[in-house]
This record gives C-alpha cells, sequence and structure tokens, in this order.
C-alpha cells in the first residue's frame, strides 16, 4: 500500500512538472456563460445587463450570441457630475482590452478609461452606455478567449 501511495506521488509530481496539469492561466475563463461586470459608484455595486458576447464554454466549444445590449428599460444607476466610476469583475481577471461607449445609438463617442475607471460626464442628464471587452488567449495572441458587451445607464444629477 505504502509503495502504491509513494508512486502516485511521483507520478503526479512528475505531471506538474511536465505540464499534464493545465495551470494555463486562460483556462480562468472557461464557463457556461461571461463573468458578470459591476459599476460601483460611491462604493455601491449594481449590475450591468449582458449584451452580445462569444465565450468559450470550453476548450473546444464557444458559443456566440448576437444581441443588443437591452438599455431602454435597464436600471438607472445615479451619479454625480465629474464623478469615478470603476467597472469591475469578480469571477475574472481585468480584460486584455476594452472600450466604452457612450450613447451607442445616437452620437458615439468613446470614453477614455484609466485601469477599468473613467469621470461621469460633467453636465447632468441620462447617458447609456456599452462597455466592450475582450479577454485574449496568451498563447495565440490572434486568439480570443472570450469578449463581450456590457451594458448601464448613468443619470448624472
Amino acid at each position: 500500500m505504502r509503495k502504491t501511495f509513494v508512486m502516485g506521488s511521483v507520478l503526479l509530481l512528475v505531471c506538474i512538472l511536465s505540464g499534464c496539469i493545465n495551470t494555463n492561466e486562460n483556462t480562468v475563463l472557461l464557463g457556461d456563460k461571461p463573468p458578470k461586470m459591476t459599476i460601483e459608484v460611491k462604493g455601491e455595486e449594481y449590475n450591468s445587463q449582458l449584451g452580445s458576447y462569444c465565450w468559450n464554454l470550453s476548450e473546444s466549444r464557444t458559443e456566440c450570441l448576437e444581441i443588443m445590449v437591452p438599455l431602454e428599460n435597464g436600471q438607472r444607476i445615479a451619479a454625480s457630475v465629474d464623478e469615478e466610476i470603476s467597472l469591475t469583475f469578480k469571477s475574472a481577471p481585468a480584460p486584455d482590452k476594452a472600450y466604452l461607449i457612450q450613447n451607442p445609438y445616437d452620437d458615439v463617442i468613446e470614453v477614455k478609461l484609466n485601469e477599468n475607471q473613467f469621470t461621469a460626464p460633467d453636465e447632468k442628464g441620462v447617458y447609456y452606455y456599452v462597455y466592450s471587452v475582450e479577454w485574449l488567449n496568451k498563447d495565440e495572441e490572434k486568439d480570443s478567449n472570450g469578449s463581450v458587451d456590457y451594458g448601464f445607464i448613468l443619470d448624472v444629477k
């Protein structure tokens, strides 16, 4: 019995050292759906709305869904003029590429992001946003582990 335990331990160690066990950070993103993205304003967190995505369900299967972010009926998040807003993922690393678009259905404006944060507009009003993100495959930079559009509405007062 002891011999079996020692042999099993040695075999496990060899597999770990030779790469038999996949420790690739890219597998973090595998799952049945894209991670939730939250918007943080004044220490409060709000859920975003999921839009179009292509997501790796497994190493051999990807699901793509093409829909517009349903912003019209979404929750309005109260924010103050020039307030710092954070966009975060609790169950995934920060995306490799990220674009924030204000007013996606009208006069499109790309908003500057600084480490997944941006400043609310300097004028009061209701603003619609789409946050497009992508996680790249570190081994094959042309490949994506997933790309997702998230939407949210800011009510700047």
